[in-house]
């Protein structure tokens, strides 16, 4: 039998033989298989005595004996030491930290910079320090000095994946914020860390927290331009229409700089193609014609947006195209234009002018009749995109595509008619 006594003579731990011959053992792992114990600290504060000697780290537990315990205070040591924890950390010099922390050093100290060694470590991607240093207890829930950013904040902006998950399987706070309110999510989003957006997703961080300005995580995708990492988030739910500081939503946003997929990924996920900013009342299809981004305006008209919407000082977006001279948006949206127009013509049940005051359907009728003709031209409009853009899909695609907008002229047909 093996025993753990205290100095003063408490039993910590008693511990058959037959353990052993099944896994060899060694007195480091006698240290790890105590620290699991209640209120014990890691193993690089305990020092274990055998007849008051101490027993090295890597001798091995192999035969009946009475092993004293000692729990070591943190050494007092200079502000140069604590650096060079950090220094080594940062460099993945793993000896150097397990010496270290074996005097025993406190891990949570700062260095001159602000940061402590597990920081250091995180931010380098340093995994082997950094498994070496959570097991010291390095507190992860600690920020720097400066900005506010825990360990956790630090891997996920560089895209540490495997720095992020020991992290989150070391119980890291997910949600937790800088002093410009950007968590770790956000802040993996904005620099399109893919893998490190799904293992914070995964863990359940909350992906609608807002910052300093009000902007979600994928609002600050959209505006990066991290199209795999809206996907994602788009796919967890995250909220489509919610707002930032100015009235920016995740379309308006993404319209305006001209990110063509982002704004396809918003578009398909059901994102208001005619939401306005409050105060100016600019539409995602205004801002793309205004900054040139033809793909984007090709876009939103296909999806229907409303290209007659004036803004808060009267301009459409055409007003937009013509002040920036850009032809081709010009032409766009003049084709749009003339093509719903001149399907009201043709399809339009009779002329408004030659309907008598006491006509059959009357007033409301005409007006119902018109509302569905706007209907039916939206749609073939819509259709008449699909085909013209056929080529940039595969063929799956396209005929899932005009199938569905097929169906959807058909229900508006027999609203028509009725």
């Amino acid at each position: 039998m093996l025993r753990v006594r205290m100095i003063s003579g408490e039993e910590v731990a008693s511990i058959p033989l037959e353990k052993f011959r099944e896994e060899p053992c060694d007195v480091k792992s006698l240290k790890r298989r105590l620290s699991q114990l209640k209120d014990m600290p890691p193993r690089f504060r305990q020092r274990l005595l055998l007849q008051g000697q101490t027993f090295e780290d890597t001798a091995n537990l192999d035969s009946a004996m009475d092993l004293e315990l000692v729990l070591m205070p943190f050494a007092d040591v200079s502000e140069a030491q604590v650096n060079d924890l950090a220094a080594a950390a940062e460099q993945g010099f793993v000896n150097e930290v397990e010496s270290m922390l074996r005097l025993p050093q406190d891990p949570n100290s700062h260095d001159c910079s602000g940061f402590t060694a597990l920081m250091r470590a995180c931010d380098s991607g340093a995994v082997e320090a950094v498994r070496l240093l959570l097991e010291a207890a390095a507190d992860t829930e600690l920020a720097d000095r400066t900005s506010g950013w825990t360990a956790l904040i630090m891997a996920s902006q560089r895209g540490r994946i495997e720095v992020v998950r020991l992290l989150l399987d070391a119980g890291a706070e997910k949600d937790a914020a800088d002093r410009s309110s950007l968590t770790a999510l956000m802040k993996a989003s904005a620099n399109g860390h893919v893998e490190v957006v799904r293992l914070l997703l995964a863990a359940g961080a909350n992906k609608d927290l807002a910052e300093n300005r009000a902007r979600t995580a994928l609002m600050v995708a959209s505006e990066c331009g991290s199209v795999d990492v809206v996907r994602l988030l788009l796919q967890a739910g995250a909220a489509k229409e919610l707002a930032g500081v100015g009235g920016y939503t995740a379309l308006l946003t993404a319209a305006e700089k001209g990110h063509v997929e982002i704004v396809r990924l918003l578009l398909d996920a059901g994102a208001d193609k005619d939401c306005k900013l409050p105060r100016l009342g600019s539409t995602p299809l205004m801002l793309a014609s205004r900054d040139n981004h033809v793909e984007v305006v090709r876009l939103l008209l296909e999806a229907g947006a409303k290209m007659d919407l004036p803004d808060s000082f009267g301009r459409t977006a055409v007003s937009f195209a013509k002040h920036s001279g850009n032809t081709a948006i010009v032409q766009l949206l003049s084709c749009a234009t003339i093509a719903k127009e001149r399907f009201q013509e043709c399809f339009s049940p009779w002329d408004r002018r030659e309907e008598p005051s006491s006509a059959r359907h009357g007033e409301d009728a005409w007006q119902r009749r018109h509302h569905d003709c706007n209907m039916l031209s939206d749609v073939c409009f819509v259709i008449a995109a699909l085909i013209r853009r056929k080529c940039k899909w595969n063929k799956e695609e396209f005929s899932k595509k005009l199938q569905s907008a097929i169906k959807l002229l058909s229900e508006a047909v027999c609203v028509f008619l009725s």
